[in-house]
């Protein structure tokens, strides 16, 4: 493992390393033409489990690290298969757990996917995927159990279907859909029985209309 220090650094060096895409808003890519069948129930929601995902770090691969505030302990993991940057690793808060874990495109510059942990405890939060460098899928864990709780499909910079877990039962109950960054409709499966019992529609935001499947 190759080190180099670079002491005295703060964590605004940090922000601009990591790049605009780590406060990126939706983005949707160039390339995808396609969008997802919205009658069914789940059109975006995976296996919520964060335990099984690629890793950074791995023997077969070289790692470049960044001491930025010379206390003698990398901040910044480069790790390459090759000459290849394949992904980087941030420790923001210098507390030596890594906080964000960023994966490249071929260009070695682009992210295809990031992995966030916002509460400092060494366990990921979120999960960010990238198509062309643009923003097109978020997974969160919104209450820290290390379990994904909500899926957002993001097309031409807005959410368009988003899907979240209220029961944390590990699948989604509540199928949000979006139009021009507002929400349309809301479906449930109040039961969990994987049929939708109840629709809420909205028009400019507001709620105008409650069906009940009885």
């Amino acid at each position: 493992m190759n080190s180099v220090h670079r002491p005295k650094a703060i964590l605004s060096l940090l922000v601009g390393l990591l790049g605009a895409s780590a406060l990126s808003a939706c983005g949707a890519s160039s390339k995808s033409s396609t969008t997802p069948r919205l009658s069914d129930a789940s059109v975006i929601a995976r296996d919520p489990n964060l335990d099984d995902r690629e890793r950074c770090q791995t023997p077969k691969r070289r790692v470049e690290t960044l001491d930025l505030n010379g206390d003698g302990q990398p901040n910044i993991y480069h790790v390459f298969e090759g000459e290849q940057r394949v992904c980087s690793e941030f420790d923001l808060n210098f507390d030596g757990k890594v906080d964000i874990v960023r994966f490249y495109d071929t260009d070695q510059v682009r992210p295809i996917r990031e992995e966030y942990d916002y509460d400092f405890d060494g366990l990921v939060d979120e999960v960010l995927i990238y198509e062309d460098g643009l923003l097109v899928r978020k997974e969160m864990d919104t209450n820290f159990d290390h379990k994904i709780d909500t899926w957002l499909l993001c097309h031409n910079g807005r959410v368009l279907i988003a899907e979240r877990d209220r029961r944390l039962m590990g699948r989604p109950d509540v199928f949000e859909r979006y139009e021009d960054g507002l929400l349309i409709e809301a479906r449930y499966d109040d039961d969990l029985d994987g049929v939708i019992d109840r629709v809420e529609t909205f028009q400019n935001g507001r709620l105008i209309e409650i069906a009940v499947d009885h």
